[in-house]
């Protein structure tokens, strides 16, 4: 289970991650009014989260291009929403006609 902080931190986190890199500041200015620590947190998480995005998102645009009929993913498999996997996924069902399979690699 989540400690408060932690419920925090994840509930700032992901409503920054899915706000455009130009609303985040303003965004973060409010969430985080009197807690300079989860800011700090949560623009680290978002460093890596984009760093993340980046990688996931060249991969999914590779395959809605080629257009496999199955994709298994292999990448990085992160906890509470930090997932490259996830964010694949979320791009290559953008096609329906490619279906995304996750397997328990490891």
């Amino acid at each position: 289970m989540y400690s408060d902080w932690q419920s925090r931190l994840k509930e700032v986190f992901e409503a920054a991650s899915g706000r455009s890199t130009e609303d985040r500041a303003g965004y973060l200015d409010e969430a985080c009014i009197d807690d300079e620590d989860l800011r700090r947190d949560v623009e680290s998480l978002l460093l890596e989260w984009d760093r993340l995005v980046g990688e996931a998102g060249g991969a999914a645009n590779a395959v809605l291009e080629f257009k496999p009929k199955i994709a298994y993913p292999y990448h990085y498999r992160g906890q509470g929403g930090m997932s490259d996997v996830e964010k694949f996924r979320s791009i290559v069902s953008k096609n329906p006609q490619v279906e995304v399979r996750l397997l328990k690699w490891y």
